[in-house]
């Protein structure tokens, strides 16, 4: 019988880290490199029981948000992308390698600037590829139909680089609370001072008229221009009646060490908001 192969699409996937799910991980997951030194490393490891082609790509973009505060990544701004990236100056050695399962491999990033830049925060974001090896021609069915399957995995490590003492910080303005289908939603428009994104946590604690702490959420927020914020409340489970939240941004978070994030004073707000 003619051996027929038919390969079908690559499927590309951006992957969420998943405890006991075996992949080619990154680590750290975000990079931070001084003007000064202008290197930095991080560790490719296969996870998976095959040997992986992985490369590396390295574009602009930032966590964004539309006019009601629905996060997408903005890959598309032109404007920013002339002041802020570090793309086409990023060097990473090796671009292109095979890793062996239960391997790890060290690449060394540089980052070269063409032109003196301005103190602040630049940045790009790399787009680490796998792809399973495939095997050989001779290793192949000699007969019947056989199916191929090419999964890329995609894993984004944003980059920092930072040019003398940035600073940076938020102002919250217009914060209110809307019902959106049943849900309590907070929604405020966030300024970022400074000359570098804001990367921190925000907390809300939701109290209810007697003052007793009724429930609290923690979210990573990332602020590197202008843009409208939403957070959801999780209220389904309280009672109608009147309910205060105490709102705190640091510049802290669990995934990043403190001495790597450009720091600000932690800014506080009080809502006053009436669930029906």
């Amino acid at each position: 019988m003619k051996r027929v192969t038919t390969f079908l699409a690559i499927l590309t996937l951006f992957l969420i880290s998943a405890p006991g799910k075996a992949q080619v991980t990154v680590s750290p997951t975000t990079l931070f490199i001084d003007g000064k030194s202008q290197f930095e490393t991080f560790i490719v490891m296969n996870g998976t029981d095959v040997a992986q082609e992985v490369s590396l790509e390295y574009q602009f973009g930032y966590p964004d948000a539309d006019s009601l505060g629905n996060i997408f990544i903005n890959y598309e701004d032109r404007q920013m992308e002339e002041k802020y990236s570090i793309a086409d100056w990023i060097r990473g050695f090796p671009r292109n390698f095979i890793i062996e399962p239960g391997q790890r491999r060290v690449v060394r990033l540089t980052v070269r600037p063409q032109k003196q830049l301005p103190e602040g925060m630049y940045w790009a974001r790399i787009k680490t590829r796998s792809t399973p090896v495939s095997p050989e021609i001779g290793m192949q069915q000699q007969s019947g139909i056989t199916t191929q399957i090419t999964v890329q995995f995609e894993q984004v490590t944003p980059v920092f680089y930072k040019v003398g003492n940035p600073i940076t910080g938020i102002n919250i303005r217009d914060v209110r609370v809307v019902n959106e289908n049943g849900a309590t939603v907070v929604s405020a428009d966030v300024e970022r001072l400074g000359n570098a994104p804001y990367l921190g946590t925000v907390t809300m604690n939701i109290l209810d008229e007697n003052g007793n702490q009724v429930g609290e959420v923690m979210n990573l927020v990332s602020v590197y221009f202008d843009r409208k914020l939403r957070l959801a409340l999780d209220t389904g489970d309280l009672p109608a009646g009147r309910y205060q939240s105490n709102i705190r941004f640091e510049s802290h978070r669990n995934d990043i060490g403190d001495h790597q994030l450009v720091q600000s004073e932690p800014v506080n707000q009080t809502l006053n908001f009436t669930i029906h």
